[in-house]
């Protein structure tokens, strides 16, 4: 399944940091079609307990002809930060999961993780979660001590890298991201793609790991 699968995109236009209007939406999809991408899975980011989802919900409906023109299955999922969790309301986050599975694509803190953490994880999978942690090898607690990236997989979560950490050079990343290779843990390579240039990247990493990533159950 190489080349076929991103489960990280910014492609949906006009919602977050990623793409600004649906002509770059269009030449995002274009070239992910290029780096042999057959799959995309739009998570913009939700950080708070309030959002405009039926904003979302249409920009994601006018990009799905575009998509449909350029052979690639767009679907619908969110990149879904630890701040908008209401522990009050943990199964909320049910509706944040990549569409048709029960994969929450979850964004930690980049610098300080709650004490709770282990948790939090825990509770998200008692409701029926899967939790697939996005870009660990961008967090300083796992980049300080890679025995935090043990605990996640020993909890029983997948891991989503992002394909510009293989290329990186710089130390903290490799260090993770040699790690993950050594346990075989590549669980996705995303692009994480905020423009079109992205997918550009993305098809130089695969070449070098290709047989490494595993996509798991999809």
């Amino acid at each position: 399944m190489t080349r076929v699968l991103d489960i990280h995109s910014h492609i949906l236009f006009g919602v977050d940091d990623g793409a600004e209007s649906i002509d770059k939406s269009v030449k995002m999809l274009d070239a992910a079609k290029h780096a042999g991408i057959r799959c995309i899975y739009a998570t913009p980011h939700w950080k708070s307990k309030h959002g405009d989802r039926e904003r979302i919900r249409r920009n994601f409906r006018a990009l799905l002809p575009y998509a449909e023109q350029a052979g690639i299955a767009l679907h619908l999922g969110y990149e879904y930060n630890l701040a908008a969790l209401d522990i009050l309301q943990f199964e909320a986050a049910k509706d944040f999961t990549l569409e048709n599975t029960e994969s929450l694509l979850l964004e930690f803190p980049f610098e300080s993780w709650p004490a709770e953490w282990e948790r939090i994880l825990l509770r998200l999978q008692r409701i029926g979660l899967q939790i697939v942690i996005a870009h660990p090898e961008r967090y300083l607690p796992v980049q300080r001590d890679l025995g935090v990236l043990k605990e996640l997989l020993e909890l029983g979560c997948l891991l989503q890298c992002n394909a510009s950490s293989v290329l990186s050079h710089r130390p903290e990343k490799k260090r993770v991201m040699r790690y993950i290779r050594q346990l075989g843990r590549l669980d996705f390579l995303a692009s994480d793609a905020h423009s079109a240039s992205d997918y550009a990247v993305f098809e130089k990493a695969v070449a070098q790991v290709a047989g490494e990533i595993r996509y798991p159950s999809y």
